[in-house]
């Protein structure tokens, strides 16, 4: 159940601030995983929860794209979950969460960065593909990455071949 709670706290985490409200709603949550109390899920955690769930998939939270502006992607990673978000003008449009399993967990920071851009590229392709677009990673593994620099694991190799392949 632990587990369960964090994947689902992660992207709310990276949602907060784009929707208010979620810190607070988040909060009833997060409290379950510290170990001073113990795990106690009640019908307050519930109420936060499906409130949540609700907020994450509501129509004010999601709005059509303007498709005479430019986009902006937002990516976010964990150990274990990637994370995207396409948004213009502070709205966002589309968003995608996946988890990581098997050998991708064992993938280097880059490697999982690169993943992320690739997931959104494949997902969002009708959106990107005609339309400037920004990307903002929290993670500067690939503020100093080289496209010709040796690739570290054939996974990367495969990845940048893949992205540079889908944008021509």
């Amino acid at each position: 159940m632990i587990k369960g709670i964090q994947f689902f706290l992660g992207p709310v985490n990276f949602y907060r601030k784009f929707n208010k409200g979620f810190l607070q709603m988040a909060k009833l949550l997060s409290n379950l995983l510290k170990k001073e109390p113990s795990f106690k899920w009640k019908d307050e955690q519930q109420k936060a929860f499906e409130d949540l769930k609700k907020k994450l998939s509501s129509t004010p939270m999601l709005k059509f794209p303007n498709f005479t502006k430019s986009f902006k992607v937002h990516t976010n990673i964990s150990d274990f979950v990637i994370s995207a978000v396409l948004m213009q003008n502070e709205h966002l449009i589309t968003f995608e969460n996946k988890k990581l399993c098997g050998a991708q967990l064992q993938w280097s920071t880059q490697e999982k960065e690169l993943y992320v851009v690739m997931c959104c590229l494949k997902t969002c392709q009708q959106y990107l593909r005609t339309h400037k677009t920004k990307f903002f990673m929290d993670n500067v593994s690939l503020k100093y990455f080289e496209p010709n620099q040796e690739p570290q694991s054939n996974n990367l190799d495969g990845m940048i071949l893949w992205c540079c392949w889908m944008w021509s």
